[in-house]
Formats: C-alpha cells, sequence, structure tokens
C-alpha cells in the first residue's frame, strides 16, 4: 500500500513495495494516480520520477499541465512505458535517462496547438467541422517542431541544481527525440518531413547527422511503442468504444505502426495490457484475457 506524506512541495509518495528500494515521487496526488495505472517495474517508476524533478522537465510538465490534463497524463504513461521496456531489454542507464526525458517532454509541442484540436473534450459542439479535417491534421503536424524548439529553450536556460548531472550530449538526444516522435510510424506518412528537418538544418537549429544516430534510433523505437499503445488504450475520443481493451487489436495496431515486435517485446506489451485490463472490453465478459495470451 502506497504511503502519503505531506512535505513542503505538497506530496511525497513512497511507490516502492514494502522491503524493496525506496521510491518517492514528488508532486501532486494527480501524478501517483498516473503512475498506478501502469503495471511497470518499481525500477521504472524511480527513474521517471527522478527525470521529472529534472528541471526543464519539471518546467515542461507544468506547461502541459497547465495546457491539458489528458496530454500531461499521457506523457508520464508514456515515459513509464518506454523506460519499463528499455529497462527489460538491458538498455544502459545513460541512455534510459535519456529515453525518460525525451518521452516525458515528447508532446510539449502541442501546448502551441489549439486545445480544441488536441483535445475534443475542450471542444464546444458548434466548433465541430469534419470537413476540416485535413487541416486540423496539418495543425498537430506543427508540435514535433514546435517541442524541439521549446525542449531546446528550456536546457539553454536551465540553471537548476540538477543542470551540473545533465551529460552534455543529452538535450540534443532528448530534443532529436520530440522531433522525431512521429518519424517511425509506418502506418501513416511520417512527420515532420525531410523538407522541415532541412529547413531546421539551414537555419542552423538541427545537425542533420544527429538524426541517424543509431541510439536515436533505437530509443525512437521505445517511444513509438509507448506512444502509440497508451493512445489507443488511454480513454479519449476515438477509441472509447473499447475496442483495444482487446489484445488482438492492441497488438494489430502495434506491429501495423511499428512492425514486427520480437517476442519478447510482444509479451511484455501484453503482460502490461492484460494487467491493466484482464477482463477485455465486453462489460459481461468473465473470462479472464490473461488464459488467451501467454504473459
Amino acid at each position: 500500500m502506497n504511503k502519503l506524506m505531506l512535505d513542503a512541495r505538497g506530496v511525497q509518495v513512497d511507490l516502492s513495495p514494502s522491503g524493496g528500494d525506496d521510491l518517492h515521487l514528488h508532486g501532486s496526488v494527480a501524478d501517483v494516480e498516473v503512475f498506478d495505472r501502469y503495471p511497470v517495474s518499481d525500477r521504472a517508476k524511480d527513474e521517471v520520477a527522478d527525470a521529472m524533478e529534472e528541471g526543464p522537465v519539471e518546467e515542461g510538465l507544468a506547461r502541459l499541465l497547465e495546457y491539458d490534463k489528458d496530454t500531461h497524463d499521457h506523457v508520464i504513461g508514456v515515459g513509464l512505458l518506454a523506460t519499463h521496456l528499455a529497462l527489460k531489454d538491458g538498455l544502459e542507464y545513460g541512455a534510459r535517462r535519456r529515453l525518460a526525458r525525451g518521452a516525458l517532454l515528447h508532446d510539449l509541442g502541442k501546448v502551441g496547438v489549439d486545445i480544441d484540436i488536441i483535445n475534443p473534450r475542450h471542444r464546444a459542439a458548434e466548433k465541430l467541422d469534419k470537413s476540416a479535417g485535413d487541416l486540423t491534421f496539418r495543425e498537430i503536424q506543427r508540435h514535433p517542431i514546435l517541442g524541439y524548439v521549446m525542449v531546446k529553450g528550456l536546457y539553454e536556460a536551465d540553471e537548476s541544481e540538477h543542470a551540473p548531472d545533465i551529460d552534455p550530449s543529452a538535450p540534443q538526444v532528448i530534443g532529436n527525440l520530440v522531433l522525431t516522435h512521429h518519424c517511425h510510424n509506418e502506418a501513416r506518412a511520417p512527420y515532420p518531413s525531410l523538407g522541415d528537418l532541412g529547413h531546421l538544418h539551414e537555419q542552423g537549429q538541427l545537425d542533420m547527422a544527429t538524426i541517424q544516430d543509431p541510439e536515436l534510433q533505437q530509443l525512437g523505437r521505445y517511444l513509438g511503442l509507448a506512444d502509440t499503445y497508451e493512445a489507443i488504450t488511454a480513454n479519449r475520443s476515438y477509441n472509447n468504444d473499447g475496442r483495444f481493451r482487446d489484445p488482438l487489436n492492441v497488438l494489430d495496431v502495434l506491429e501495423t505502426s511499428h512492425g514486427s515486435m520480437d517476442a519478447q517485446t510482444e509479451e511484455l506489451m501484453m503482460g502490461i495490457h492484460l494487467q491493466r485490463f484482464p477482463f477485455g472490453w465486453m462489460p459481461d465478459t468473465a473470462v479472464d484475457l490473461r488464459q488467451a495470451v501467454r504473459v
């Protein structure tokens, strides 16, 4: 059972099981609720909690929370899932640190997009206009570049106590993760386009060689899988009919979007999913889906 203790900052939460390593998440009760949604390892939670306290990340999350709680909660979920996958793959600690921070900031650019576009819950009925779909999607496609510029600014301006601990190469990797997190989706045209990336290069804001970094490709895959999974299983307007409680539908979307998964990754994703939704999506279903897929 989690222990809640008030401190000067609000709430301090021990998320570790008794007898395990101490894990403290400083933040709101709402953050604790997001952590509790995902059956990932305590080590993953510990590393994400640590990342959330780094100055630029803390500032980015504060902006997201002010903008839209759903998007704020989404990036925390993605951070937990991506870090969990990386841990199980044996990815080294430094790379996991960069991944956790990139995941937590990957949608920061959405604060520069009209909230009515990002979250339909905020949209008045009279604003619904299906004929504007292409224009709306073009607006959404702006967020990786907006986020990249914002993240660079946050790290350049950071003078927090954590700054001396930041790997000098980390801000570039983190920024590139934010910039390219929609470049690896095989189910639709990637964005930003090569032309958009070239424009950033011409402006002196991007070294194109860093986009080809093998580490970025590896971290991008963890981030992409986690981002897609969290997006389709969250309670949002485009999936609230429950079809993504079905593990086979989840697998289909993940593999269509990101290519075939190795057996370990597939097992990890299904293990997480079936712990979150053990009885599927039909309210009258009594069959435990954990029996249908090996976890």
